[in-house]
């Protein structure tokens, strides 16, 4: 029936699917070949230094071993590459933005869908390094200052990871 609740929310979801397909042709894969530390001195030690490369090679030892082999794709951020010094370095990368939006029209055969794990502000932890729980890597210089405890909501590292997105909001 036009007009009914059940035929407008079905538009929108056909409008939406659209919209997240015209978003994933724009933002490929991230297939950032050769890869972040391609030439680092230990780099013959990853393989796997992008996405791609990694479902691809580890989805075929899982099938090898017999287990399951696809994957989903964490890219809430992994937008902007090239930000850290080391290949080491986790912790609220400064300078980080939210990545493809959640689908499950990858284009990759084993990766089953792009989602975003960790929720975009949330501190992966503090660069206080009197507190407690502080990790050495959140102090480094390419980790974003200040942050608070791992957890907890960080509002202004959300709004870099809205503004340095890719694709762009």
């Amino acid at each position: 029936m036009v007009g009914s609740p059940l035929s407008t929310s079905s538009a929108v979801f056909e409008t939406e699917r659209e919209r997240q397909k015209e978003r994933t042709k724009l933002t490929p894969p991230r297939d950032l070949s050769p890869g972040e530390f391609s030439k680092a001195s230990d780099a013959k030690y990853n393989s796997c230094q992008n996405e791609k490369t990694y479902v691809t090679k580890f989805g075929a030892s899982l099938k090898t071993a017999g287990m399951p082999n696809h994957a989903i794709v964490d890219t809430g951020r992994n937008g902007v590459s090239g930000l850290r010094k080391e290949w080491g370095d986790w912790c609220n990368v400064k300078g980080a933005g939210f990545g493809v939006r959640p689908t499950s029209d990858t284009g990759l055969e084993l990766a089953d869908a792009f989602v975003w794990v960790k929720p975009g502000g949330e501190s992966d932890g503090t660069s206080d390094t009197s507190a407690d729980r502080y990790d050495s890597f959140c102090g480094k210089d390419d980790a974003y200052n200040p942050s608070p405890e791992a957890g907890q909501w960080n509002q202004d590292y959300f709004l870099d990871l809205l503004k340095n997105a890719k694709p762009a909001f």
